[in-house]
């Protein structure tokens, strides 16, 4: 006959207690990992949609169902990102992000002189009513998606401003060991700097 003490009741309790936690946080972290490259795949896949058929001027087809599915798939992404709940996942999600946002921001902000009105869509009119044998204009929805997802959230942080700007040290160093154009050049700038009231 085995007697327990009510020590070891508590003591086998609490063990068991503890297991069943340490199982729940494991599943629940692979299940916030497994949100996370879901995310990324998507985000990959908006990409490769969207710059599969770059035209001449550098820009993606004005075609629009690539830009639906490009919209959707981005959309896809930051739906899946909310379902993220490790901390750590949520703040390397950010960091995805903001990496594939450059690539769309190339695309689309830098080399915005090539986006003349005629590329969305044949007439501000023909974007609201078009017919059989018109270019049919890219859809409103579709690019307040992308729009939005390539500009800079206001709330982000960005991490260089954490860094402050060449010391003389750091300047003399580069003068000295190379890129010595940089340190030249910075060694100009804050000779102006200096100079400014």
């Amino acid at each position: 006959m085995i007697i327990f003490r009510t020590g070891s009741i508590v003591a086998i309790s609490v063990g068991v207690c503890v297991a069943v936690w340490v199982h729940y946080s494991n599943i629940q972290w692979r299940r916030s990992e497994a949100y996370l490259e879901k995310c990324e795949e998507f985000l990959e896949k908006a990409y490769i949609t969207f710059s599969k058929k770059i035209d001449a001027l550098g820009r993606p087809p004005n075609n629009r169902m690539v830009w639906l599915n490009t919209a959707r798939l981005l959309q896809t992404s930051i739906d899946l990102s909310r379902k993220i709940t490790d901390q750590s996942h949520k703040e390397s999600y950010i960091e995805i992000e903001q990496y594939w946002r450059g690539l769309f921001y190339d695309l689309i902000i830098s080399n915005q002189d090539s986006f003349p009105e005629s590329y969305f869509s044949a007439s501000a009119e023909k974007f609201l009513v078009h017919g059989a044998g018109d270019q049919e204009p890219l859809a409103e929805l579709s690019l307040v998606s992308i729009y939005k997802f390539v500009r800079w959230p206001e709330h982000a942080n960005d991490p260089l401003l954490k860094l402050s700007k060449f010391t003389d040290s750091e300047i003399k160093k580069l003068k000295t060991f190379g890129p010595r154009g940089l340190g030249t050049l910075m060694n100009e700038v804050n000779n102006i700097r200096r100079k400014q009231p």
